[in-house]
Order: structure tokens, then C-alpha cells, then sequence
């Protein structure tokens, strides 16, 4: 429960701000189609908003009961977008194929607005994404191992 938290409700009452929160759902708007996007550019820039993304961090599970217990995040409009390729997040299952990581979807998020935030900087973040990933899987594999030479050795 985020209602008291005094750095985010500063931002959600904030009137110079267009608040989202990054979540699919029948009613999120897609941001990954070009028009929509365009469309809320000029929106914000006519407004005089600054965009603000809330993205929930946690599994599917735990961002559902964020949302349950934050009755202003509920209240905002939710965004989503479809991802074009599976996530490379590997070591742990996603309830979909196309679930993104954190990560991930703020490096997409802010690719749609490139003019501001070239990708080829934006790439570092999956990079060490990607770093982290290997390094969980080799460290999983090589736990296993151990785990099956001490079993033998017994």
C-alpha cells in the first residue's frame, strides 16, 4: 500500500504530469501502435504534461495486488503494448510468451520515444540484462552440479 508514501503521491498530484501505469488490461491503451502513440505525444505537448510511467516491479501476482491496494494507481490510465519478440528472461517462467522483465519493458517504453532517449544508449540496459541472465543460468548449473557431487560422494 503506496498511500502513504509521500515521493509518489507527489508526483501522481503533480497537475503538471500526465500519469500512466504500465499494466495490460481491456481498457490500457496500446502504446506500441504508432498512431496512438503520435496521438498522445501532441497531446502532452499541447497539454504542457510531462508523460510519467508507473511501472510495478514484481511478478504478475504481486503487480495485480499492487494495484488492488493503491486505489490511485487503479484510477489512472493504464498503457500496454504488445511485444513483437519473446522476452529473454530466462530464469524465471512468465504466465505468458510475451511477458516482458522490468528491464525489458522500460527499455521498450522508452525506445517509442527515441528523439529524447536514443536506443544505442538504451542498449546498455539489456546488455547487463542479458549479462545477468547468463550469469543466473551458469550459476544455477553449476549449484546443480555441486549438488550432484555431493549426493555422489555420499
Amino acid at each position: 500500500d503506496f498511500s502513504c508514501d509521500t515521493r509518489l503521491n507527489k508526483v501522481l498530484d503533480d497537475p503538471k504530469r500526465q500519469n500512466y501505469v504500465l499494466f495490460p488490461g481491456e481498457n490500457s491503451i496500446r502504446i506500441d501502435q504508432k498512431e496512438t502513440c503520435n496521438k498522445l505525444q501532441e497531446k502532452w505537448k499541447k497539454e504542457g504534461k510531462l508523460p510519467t510511467f508507473i511501472i510495478i516491479d514484481g511478478t504478475w501476482a504481486n503487480a495485480k495486488k499492487m494495484l488492488r491496494l493503491n486505489p490511485k494507481l487503479k484510477e489512472l490510465p493504464f498503457i500496454s503494448f504488445v511485444p513483437s519478440e519473446k522476452s529473454n528472461f530466462r530464469i524465471r517462467r512468465q504466465p505468458m510468451d510475451l511477458c516482458y522483465s522490468t528491464i525489458e519493458t522500460t527499455h521498450y517504453l522508452l525506445s517509442l520515444f527515441e528523439k529524447d532517449n536514443p536506443s544505442n544508449k538504451l542498449d546498455s540496459l539489456l546488455v547487463a540484462f542479458d549479462y545477468m541472465v547468463e550469469m543466473q543460468i551458469e550459476y544455477e548449473k553449476r549449484n546443480r552440479e555441486k549438488r550432484l557431487q555431493e549426493k555422489e560422494s555420499k
